[in-house]
This record gives structure tokens, sequence and C-alpha cells, in this order.
């Protein structure tokens, strides 16, 4: 999907679902829908006051091409179910830093540069010398003991976060359902989800990913 003229902020991410397109603003944590139909027209009123809005919102920037709404993320294919283990008590002290990282990062109410940070953390990351299905299971034995309920973004934040620290490279996928609007977030690794149910996190379209 690309807007004749207009691209994406750096902070902002947009992918197609149904009759939609949907935008996420990292920097407020906020969602987005536009309809396509409005967007495909070549003039009038009603696309022009929809635009005009984008921009006031700062989810659309002038530009002078085509620019493509969203980047390829790969869909997940398999998933894994963790396996059984005592975390180590130093791995288990990690899991809490993570959990402190990511209840962090969710106050700051500023995705962008949390993923940001993930991001570079990743990219200086050297090769894991633990296994990662063991490490996934250290993860949410140990998770049990911090003081926050259930949600798929912190969660996965907290479990990226882990992984990345035990030199792990995986991909935190932020996806979106058009109709009903829903939003969900899981990690994967090579497309193998390793923290949800695979036909849960295919029933969304990608839209997002560090």
């Amino acid at each position: 999907m690309s807007i004749d003229g207009y691209g994406l902020p750096a902070h902002v991410r947009a992918c197609v679902d149904a009759d939609c397109l949907l935008f996420l603003d990292l920097r407020r944590n906020r969602y987005w829908a536009a309809p396509l139909a409005r967007l495909a027209e070549t003039a009038g009123p009603a696309r022009g006051a929809l635009i005009d809005r984008l921009l006031k919102e700062g989810l659309l920037t002038p530009g002078g091409a085509a620019i493509a709404m969203a980047r390829r993320i790969e869909r997940p294919h398999d998933a894994q179910p963790p396996l059984e283990g005592a975390p180590s008590r130093a791995s288990g002290a990690r899991v809490l830093w993570a959990c402190a990282r990511a209840a962090m990062d969710l106050q700051s109410g500023n995705l962008e540069r949390a993923f940001r940070a993930l991001g570079r953390r990743k990219r200086r990351a050297g090769n894991a010398r633990t296994v990662l299905s063991a490490d996934v299971a250290q993860f949410y034995r140990t998770r049990l003991w911090y003081p926050a309920r259930r949600v798929c973004l912190f969660d996965s934040l907290a479990l990226m976060h882990f992984l990345v620290s035990r030199r792990h490279r995986p991909d935190l996928v932020v996806g979106v359902r058009a109709r009903p609007f829903a939003a969900h977030c899981w990690v994967q690794c090579a497309g193998v989800v390793i923290n949800d149910a695979l036909d849960h996190c295919r029933s969304f379209t990608p839209l997002a990913s560090v």
C-alpha cells in the first residue's frame, strides 16, 4: 500500500487489513484506522479532509513520491512450547530485571524509544551460548514471581529483554485486526512463535516489529 506524495514518519508503522489502513504511533502508543476506499480516491473533499487529519496527527509526512506504507514482516508459521526446567539463580534474577525494564518501558509511554533500545541491543548481541527454548522455560518459571498481570505487550517486552540479555535475537511483533479492531503482540524467532499459540498470532496482520 502506498499513498502518492506521502510517507510515514520514523515513529509510525502501518499495514493494510481488511478494508482499512491501520497506523501505530510508537511515540504515543496509539492506533488509528483509515478507510482504504477514501484514500484510493484520486481527489475530493473527503479524501483531502482525511489526508489533512493524518498529517495533523503526525501519521503521514509529505514526500515527493509514493512511499510504501509497511515493510514486509515475516508471518509466523510454527509455534514451540517452552521446555520444562528450573531456572538457575542467576537467570532468575535476570528475568526479574527484564520484567522491571519492561515496566519502565511501558510507564514512559514511548514505544519508539523502547524499540530502538531493543534493536541496538540485538545488533550488539554476540552468539547465544544457551538453548533458546530452555531460556524461554526459565523466563516463564520466574515470571510467576513478578507482581504484574499477564498482558501481551508487557510479557513480550520482558521476554525480549531477557532473551537478548542471553544473546538471542528473536523478534517482537505487533499485529492488528481491523474488524473488529484488536491488537496483539508476541515474540517469534525465524517465524516460530515462542510465547503464544500459532493460530491466535496468525489471526493478526503484522504491523510492527523489532
